[in-house]
């Protein structure tokens, strides 16, 4: 239907205007500018479609009229369509559309196409899927017989201002292109008792220049091969990459307020029938604030939005008495009308002018009425001020509860406004969304119980309103099923979706039922290791990586956003898991999340927060690196190793199941690795020749020369302490050999799993093979009476008491080792510290170890 009313609005209205423009030569004026020759001026890239030669702009104040002439080339077939369509855009109701050339120029040769009836008048109303009516009217013409290679050069002018703006000037002119554009010039003749303000937005390449003619200023900027600019995606509302214009005769924003105060003015006396409903809303409520929200919530959803923005109404609202009789209006029209049955519900609230875009940015424009968009309300709460959206719908809750989009900046329309004001907006009506999981498991091979109860508040709260508002429960529940679907393959839903509202707090929430039949999977390489995912959804939805990577512009970000995910999973059977925190913050977001079980509960909490709504191209590689981050950890695995659980159970006799086998090649690798590092180690020792002659005994020496003495219970230790550590290393870490069991308790999410034990293990392998590799080149040196035996037993002792005491400290610090076996260790420590006293010492004095090892 939407469609056919679009239709017959072309239709109807292309026969109705037919005197709605002239043919005629511009204003005397208006100064002209010769195109260049285009048989001798090389093209453009063809990618672009379109070689603009000219654009050219010009403004004469005191007459209310603007010239306007383009010009371009058209280099490719793909441009033929849009560049054989000329438009001219007009308001009837104040201005006048004069229309002066036409001509298509082919290979030099100038044809003018611009006569009676090839002119055609429609009304495209192109904001109406926006509600919005604007009376505008388009003169159009589809150029026949046009060839790449064809210039288009066409000129017209505009007569006329808006009377709402009382006759002052202003006006926002583009000064960047996406096409290559030859020539620029923006001309502005105003009296000089008529000073504009004007600022360049972005890196424009204008020049400017100002000069006096007479009694007018004339203001030029102008510039020629302007660089074509390449626009990136995902850009943040406020940003444009195209720089421009801004020329106003306001010279603040007190002198914009002034403006829309008579604008906005509200009636002396309250219309009888605006009066009757105010007192009909507020009937038996006593408190103002009770009374606010009984006005707002009906012009909020029984007055539907709907502009008619014709002439003047596109600044000037429709009187309050004709909003309510007709139920419908803008958000002027909404705004005014709650100020209004505000009134004469003896409250105040006046208007406020915001942009919904731009917002705080507007603040370095110059002040001007376009630089807002959209109108909004102003309560006064005691010593305090409510800013409240009438155009919103679906909206609930007080004061403190109520949301409102993200404006951060408005005009009071008050006599007393001297400059933009704050928006603030309370704590507890920011967005968020707090979603609880809850994962019931009876068993590895049954189907889990999967539980969402999601809880929304602030403008959260009202999308989801809004959504089941206008989506039938089947399709909710649908739409619910293949959301989590992605991340659990086979959930169904075992109830339908339902839905409580909580109106005092503005407080939705949300619970869902599902079923999800293989939680548990196993790999055909893997067929004993059962896995579980647990992928947070929604995170992942935020944490996304922008399609543009190398930017020179900043990229957008959803601001402001606060979300909490907490999975709970109850399980079977017991699942120690050590805590594990991590955060990752970034210039636009900070992700916190942690995982800890207890018992037979599971507990993973995820929290994600925007900081900011961009992040600056200087700043986008390490945004891309913290998302990386992010995605790369996100969700958790609990795994389960049947082959060690059947192994368990053999042991007690209650199983039937008979545990695999695979070896672990990864320690074998460790323990040969180290080895031949030792191998070369000691062999470059064992060669180094004595740096002094050896000691000569005296005559009564000889007896203390030889393996004799005390050096037999040395002899002992350096033959003993290998074959230790090697049945030591077999029966401490055989099991880690089996790579069933090195899985076990090294995947994250496994019954066993703890982060440090990895690392502890590892490097108890590398230290027990350099205690035995070391051990046998300590005999080898020991039996040869190498001189670097001494030197090598005492650096042995002392690598024996540091590896003793760091893996003493690892495992008691990382893995929280009990108190049986921190005694143990510690008493080992001790056993060895004594033995360094002892044999230390006599090594570096003994004269039959100086005597002996001579080698």
């Amino acid at each position: 239907m939407r469609l056919i009313f679009s239709f017959l609005a072309l239709i109807i209205t292309s026969g109705a205007w037919g005197a709605s423009f002239t043919i005629a030569p511009p204003s005397s004026w208006v100064d002209p500018i010769t195109l260049p020759d285009t048989t001798t001026l090389k093209a453009a890239d063809p990618a672009y479609g379109y070689d603009y030669l000219l654009i050219n702009h010009q403004v004469n104040v005191a007459e209310s009229e603007t010239f306007d002439q383009n010009a371009y080339r058209l280099t490719s077939a793909s441009a033929l369509g849009s560049g054989a369509r000329i438009t001219w855009s007009f308001d009837p109701t104040y201005e006048t559309l004069t229309l002066h050339h036409l001509r298509v120029i082919r290979d030099g040769v100038v044809q003018e196409r611009l006569r009676e009836g090839v002119v055609q008048i429609i009304q495209q109303e192109r904001d109406l899927d926006r509600h919005m009516l604007n009376g505008r009217l388009t003169a159009f013409v589809l150029l026949e017989d046009v060839r790449v290679g064809d210039v288009i050069d066409y000129a017209s002018s505009r007569r006329g201002a808006n009377p709402v703006f009382g006759g002052k000037y202003m006006e926002d002119l583009s000064t960047g292109w996406s096409v290559p554009v030859r020539h620029q010039r923006i001309r502005i003749i105003v009296p000089s008792d008529r000073p504009l303000t004007h600022k360049q937005l972005g890196d424009s390449v204008l020049i400017p220049s100002s000069i006096r003619s007479g009694n007018d200023t004339i203001l030029t900027w102008e510039g020629r091969d302007l660089p074509v600019i390449q626009g990136e995606g995902e850009l943040p509302s406020w940003y444009t990459p195209y720089p421009s214009l801004q020329l106003t005769e306001f010279k603040s924003w007190a002198e914009v307020a002034s403006w829309a105060v008579p604008l906005y003015a509200l009636p002396d006396v309250v219309p009888e029938s605006v009066a009757t409903k105010a007192a009909e809303l507020t009937e038996g409520l006593s408190t103002a604030e009770d009374k606010t929200i009984a006005l707002l919530n009906f012009v909020q959803q029984e007055i539907r939005y709907l502009g008619l923005e014709l002439g003047p109404g596109t600044h000037r609202p429709t009187a309050p008495a004709d909003v309510l009789a007709r139920r419908f209006g803008d958000c002027k029209d909404k705004t005014l009308l709650f100020c209004t049955l505000m009134r004469a519900s003896g409250l105040k609230a006046w208007p406020a002018l915001v942009n919904t875009d731009y917002r705080d940015h507007i603040k370095d424009w110059v002040p001007s009425p376009y630089a807002f968009d959209h109108v909004i309300a102003c309560v006064s709460r005691g010593q305090a001020l409510w800013w409240v959206d009438p155009t919103l719908t679906n909206q609930k809750g007080g004061a403190l509860y109520r949301g409102l989009p993200d404006y951060r900046l408005s005009l009071p329309v008050d006599r007393n406004t001297d400059a933009l004001a704050p928006i603030t907006r309370p704590e507890l009506a920011q967005r968020r969304m707090e979603i609880d999981e809850r994962f019931d498991v009876t068993a590895f091979d049954a189907p889990a119980r999967f539980k969402v109860v999601s809880r929304y508040t602030g403008l959260s709260a009202d999308s989801i309103r809004a959504y089941f508002a206008r989506t039938s429960l089947d399709e909710i529940t649908k739409e619910y099923v293949n959301y989590y679907a992605t991340a659990y393959p086979g959930l169904t839903s075992t109830k339908p979706v339902s839905i409580s509202d909580r109106a005092e707090t503005n407080t939705v929430t949300i619970e869902e039922n599902y079923s999800v039949p293989d939680l548990w999977k196993s790999e055909d390489s893997e067929p004993n290791i059962l896995k579980a995912n647990f992928y947070p959804q929604i995170i992942s939805d935020y944490a996304t990586q922008p399609s543009t990577r190398v930017r020179t512009m900043p990229l957008g970000i959803s601001y402001p956003v606060n979300v909490l995910l907490t999975t709970r999973i109850h399980l079977h059977k017991d699942w120690e898991v050590p805590l594990t925190e991590s955060t990752v913050t970034d210039h636009a977001f900070r992700l916190t999340d942690k995982m800890v079980g207890t018992g037979r509960l599971v507990t993973i909490n995820y929290r994600w927060e925007s900081l900011a709504d961009n992040v600056p191209a200087d700043k986008i590689a390490s945004h891309v690196s913290a998302i990386s981050r992010v995605r790369g950890t996100l969700g958790y695995n609990l795994t389960h190793n049947k082959a060690i659980a059947a192994a368990n159970a053999n042991t007690a006799g209650t199983s039937d199941v008979v545990p695999r086998f695979r070896f672990n090649w990864m320690p074998i690798v460790l323990i040969l690795v180290t080895s031949v590092v030792m191998f070369y180690v000691g062999r470059h020792f064992y060669a180094l020749p004595a740096l002094m002659p050896p000691p000569v005994p005296a005559p009564d020496e000889t007896n203390l020369v030889g393996l004799g003495g005390w050096l037999i219970v040395v002899a002992l230790g350096v033959i003993g302490r290998p074959i230790f550590c090697i049945v030591q290393l077999i029966r401490e870490f055989g099991a880690v050999f089996n790579l069933d069991t090195w899985e076990a308790i090294t995947t994250p999410g496994s019954a066993t799993y703890q982060a440090a034990f990895g690392p502890i293990i590892i490097t108890e392998v590398i230290g027990n093979t350099l205690l035995i590799t070391g051990g046998l080149w300590l005999a080898v040196f020991f039996f040869k009476r190498k001189r670097a035996f001494p030197g090598a037993f005492i650096a042995l002792m002392v690598f024996i008491l540091l590896f003793l005491s760091v893996d003493t400290w690892a495992v008691d610090t990382l893995l929280k080792s009990d108190e049986p076996e921190k005694t143990k260790t510690i008493s080992e420590i001790t056993k060895v510290v004594i033995q360094c006293a002892i044999w230390i010492p006599y090594m570096l004095k003994s004269r039959r170890v100086k005597l002996t090892f001579t080698r």
